[in-house]
């Protein structure tokens, strides 16, 4: 027989006592009980959206407050909301709860105080959101401080310049934002009010030696474009000049996509191709892909450290398979650190329709070591025909509107030689292309509707010869319409399928080597 409890027995009576009255105390599921109020604001019977409404009046005082932020002897102003002020807890949904949800005895409680007449009022803490305040201080340090410039070196007529930089002061974020939130969590009562950051001070970075020794082409590499004339040309120079001049120093990292910025027209870039869900579309910054391809190529040649990089979705024609590095705004980037002990300098620049980046640092490398890069194909899917019906062309007109694109996986392997003679070779990366249709769009408008019935029961079939002879049989150009013969379509079909068991394989035998116990040391 199971032991019953005291505190059992109690629960289960609070329970029973509390749902035989919570109709009494609130009107409805979904809405705040009578009694409850939140910074003395009436929200009861409201639901949770009209009470985030009430809260959200109330925390406009706290957003339009006025933070002046002092630092060097300068002051900037900031609203709450540029600092991302906000409530501390979800007091909405708090107010919600009461006594409705929760532990049933304090749930129980709570219900037989708001019956007896008593009210609960919620207070709404407030408190900043660190990343948003970090953000801002750095992109107004230069209005509160004189911010150090770095030693520098640009790139002139074929020679290197150095420019000495200016010693400056640098706000300690990470301080600032502490003793800020720590001051709006525990002083602060929602007023305007004046707040000194934390400053130190800072010498210029990268000494005139350290910089002089950057003499020596670490790795280059170029690809055609076409012309700059056309939109897809504009993007190109405008990308490349955005990277051209970087400098980083031993241990820096860098972000192209970061680099580039926002792919809009207020930004230098222009509608042109580009892929997206298998498509390709127009975009602003379409082609922006070979900037960052182009210098991928050269920092592998340079043996820089790539810490992030993405092939495209589909193959692209201006370099081997699994040597591109596509950038998507918020998806695909490509990053890198300098690991030499040198800093390095990147020249960007465009002539004759092709993109040139060259990495120039001080070469430490053996003279003799010389690296290659070599793709190698490890399958292949080839693609089909597929038929769309489009009644607002006439009758059997048939036009290619999506081109086709044939998958691939593939491998990139990085060799090197010294003295000619081969010294390692490893896989530097993989990637996986998607195959895609040509899509052809096939007229089917027509007062006739046998006629508009036939071609849409030919395109329902998805079968190259139907289509073309339900073209043919209105009087359309049959020999647009591509055709595959039975034969041929069986020798794809187990390419295809001959493609994907290599995979899966290899898939299997990848896992199957993973689950291997390591070796003992």
């Amino acid at each position: 027989m199971r032991k019953t409890t005291f505190l059992s027995v109690c629960l289960a009576a609070a329970g029973a006592l509390f749902f035989g009255a919570s109709m009494d105390v609130h009107a409805a599921e979904g809405t705040i009980a009578d009694g409850v109020s939140i910074e003395g604001m009436n929200v009861a019977g409201m639901t949770a959206d009209q009470a985030n409404g009430v809260v959200a009046d109330y925390l406009l005082s706290y957003e339009n407050a006025v933070f002046t932020l002092n630092a060097e002897g300068k002051s900037i102003e900031a609203k709450g909301n540029e600092l991302g002020i906000h409530s501390l807890t979800d007091v909405t949904q708090q107010a919600l709860n009461y006594g409705k949800k929760g532990n049933p005895l304090a749930t129980y409680m709570e219900a037989a105080d708001l019956e007896s007449g008593k009210t609960k009022d919620f207070g709404i803490a407030v408190t900043a959101d660190a990343r948003t305040m970090k953000n801002y201080l750095a992109d107004h340090e230069e209005d509160l401080v004189t911010v150090v410039v770095n030693n520098s070196l640009t790139r002139q007529d074929g020679q290197f310049v150095y420019t000495p930089g200016t010693p400056g002061k640098k706000i300690k974020v990470n301080e600032s934002v502490a003793t800020t939130m720590d001051y709006i969590l525990t002083q602060w009562d929602g007023n305007d009010v004046s707040l000194d950051m934390e400053v130190i001070s800072k010498e210029p970075e990268g000494d005139e030696e350290q910089l002089k020794s950057v003499q020596d082409v670490l790795g280059s590499f170029n690809t055609n474009f076409g012309s700059t004339s056309t939109p897809r040309g504009t993007n190109v120079a405008n990308g490349t000049s955005k990277i051209d001049g970087l400098l980083l120093y031993p241990g820096e990292d860098a972000s192209v996509e970061h680099l580039l910025g926002a792919m809009t027209a207020e930004n230098g870039y222009a509608p042109a191709a580009s892929y997206e869900n298998g498509k390709t579309v127009q975009t602003y910054g379409g082609g922006i892909c070979q900037v960052s391809t182009t210098l991928y190529n050269a920092l592998i040649r340079a043996e820089l450290q790539i810490d992030e990089r993405h092939c495209h979705s589909m193959v692209v024609g201006y370099v081997d398979l699994s040597a591109d590095a596509a950038i998507s705004e918020g998806a695909k980037d490509l990053k890198f650190t300098n690991n030499t002990d040198y800093p390095i300098y990147i020249e960007g620049y465009v002539a004759n329709g092709n993109v040139y980046f060259n990495v120039w640092g001080k070469e430490t490398r053996d003279p003799s070591r010389q690296v290659s890069f070599v793709s190698e194909t490890l399958s292949v899917t080839y693609p089909g025909n597929v038929f769309e019906p489009h009644p607002e062309y006439p009758a059997g007109a048939t036009a290619l509107i999506e081109k086709a694109h044939t998958g691939y996986k593939a491998q990139l392997w990085k060799i090197v030689n010294e003295n000619g003679v081969e010294v390692s070779r490893e896989v530097f990366n993989k990637s996986s292309y998607r195959a895609t249709n040509n899509i052809y769009a096939v007229g089917t408008g027509s007062d006739n509707p046998d006629i508009t019935n036939a071609l849409n029961a030919a395109i329902g079939t998805q079968s190259g010869q139907a289509v073309a002879d339900a073209v043919a049989g209105v009087g359309g150009d049959a020999s647009a319409v591509p055709t595959v013969s039975p034969a041929e379509q069986a020798a794809i079909d187990q390419a295809n399928a001959a493609a994907a068991a290599a995979e899966a394989a290899a898939a299997a035998a990848a896992a199957a080597a993973a689950e291997q116990p390591a070796p003992a040391e």
